[in-house]
């Protein structure tokens, strides 16, 4: 599937492009051959293998210096071929777009999130008793994981003095939202939001809607 999505896109984008703007003679897409099997499960293996050999750019992987050196790229693919494969990668034929009736986000990678759905259920029978975790149930959850003041750690600090102020104070922002005109010494950094420091900043950390 893979494969024949990556030769397809190859095939279209040197139609698309190489009509309107010819292609330098030296580009790398004048010498495009189909992708075969083999070299697409070498170019996954090789990406899993950055993630447990880690460096700064996908180039080093290749260098053969030897104090870059990471012998097994070289042997088994060339860079050059390892870049023309992964510029071309895909997974959806980009004509059946306007055919798709799922979110357009998942559209790029609609088929293989088919394949590995269809191949889960047929691997995977549940038992009768399973822990499902809160993020993955539906309905209304307590804390929402997309805002960070509901999910990362925050402390209360005291307003530093001004040349002006030595003790300043601001409007905490669950008073004023609450129609209360009350101010503090304190605020949260990270969030840059001045909150009273019993109830509120709880109140700001903890809930969605307040």
């Amino acid at each position: 599937m893979t494969v024949e999505q990556t030769n397809t896109y190859a095939k279209q984008h040197m139609m698309a492009h190489g009509m309107l703007f010819p292609f330098p003679f030296r580009s790398r897409v004048n010498e495009w051959i189909p992708v075969t099997v083999a070299e697409m499960y070498i170019v996954f293996a090789l990406y899993m293998l950055t993630g447990i050999v880690q460096k700064s750019t996908l180039r080093s992987y290749f260098s053969k210096s030897r104090l870059l050196s990471t012998p097994i790229f070289n042997s088994v693919i060339s860079l050059d071929r390892f870049e023309s494969i992964t510029r071309f990668l895909h997974f959806t034929d980009n004509a059946t777009k306007p055919l798709f009736q799922g979110p357009m986000k998942l559209f790029k990678i609609s088929l293989v999130l088919d394949y590995l759905n269809n191949k889960f259920k047929s691997m995977y029978l549940p038992d009768q008793n399973i822990a499902i975790d809160e993020s993955l149930s539906p309905g209304r959850r307590s804390v929402d994981n997309t805002v960070p003041r509901l999910t990362e750690r925050h402390f209360l600090q005291r307003i530093s003095p001004t040349a002006s102020k030595a003790r300043p104070q601001k409007r905490c922002v669950v008073c004023y939202k609450q129609g209360k005109r009350k101010e503090s010494v304190y605020w949260c950094p990270d969030c840059e939001t001045f909150l009273c420091v019993e109830e509120c900043f709880k109140i700001y950390h903890t809930k969605l809607n307040f």
